[in-house]
């Protein structure tokens, strides 16, 4: 089945590509900051839609669109992407030894009808040496990633513990969106 998704990230694509659908990416280009008293989970169920939205402008074939956004959120600090090395450390020094939310949220939409929706997984970090973090960040270059880090890298060596959807931490909640795609083509 092809689909459109509304997003530039590889990962996204590689998790929806490795569930058998044909991925053709839509450049969704909006403003990722929060709004003033927006909590975490109204942010990226916001973000996603606004995605879907945007790509609906360029979509040239009558496809499914999927979007998300995903955050890191530690204590009710909301953990975006890192701005420098620096902000990156900091970040990953704050997960140490601590238990944090990944909230997902997923869009999936027709000319029609949208389903939407967040998927919340917590992730436990075991504590971290600075030494680590440091060499992960300067391999790594976790500046695109939310929360400084990629599970689906060396990163799953920081972690103890994951209750709730793996994909979702890296990057969209699959199954929350194939149960959505299948939801839109079954009226």
């Amino acid at each position: 089945m092809d689909i459109y998704l509304a997003s530039g990230s590889p990962r996204r694509r590689t998790l929806l590509e490795n569930a058998g659908f044909h991925v053709h990416i839509i450049q969704a280009s909006i403003c990722e900051d929060p709004i003033e008293n927006e909590s975490p989970e109204d942010l990226v169920k916001r973000l996603a839609q606004e995605k879907v939205q945007a790509a609906f402008s360029k979509a040239m074939h009558p496809w499914l669109i999927v979007g998300g956004d995903t955050i890191v959120e530690l204590e009710g600090e909301i953990l975006c992407k890192p701005s420098s090395r620096e902000d990156a450390i900091d970040m990953l020094q704050k997960l140490s030894g601590k238990c944090h939310r990944v909230l997902s949220g997923y869009c999936v939409g027709t000319a029609e009808k949208i389903v939407y929706g967040i998927c919340e997984t917590k992730v436990a970090f075991r504590v971290l040496s600075r030494k680590e973090i440091i060499q992960y960040v300067d391999l790594e270059k976790p500046f695109d990633k939310s929360g400084s880090y990629a599970i689906q890298s060396d990163a799953i060596g920081f972690v103890d513990k994951v209750v709730g959807s793996l994909t979702s931490v890296v990057g969209l909640p699959l199954r929350e969106v194939i149960d959505a795609i299948e939801q839109l083509q079954n009226g």
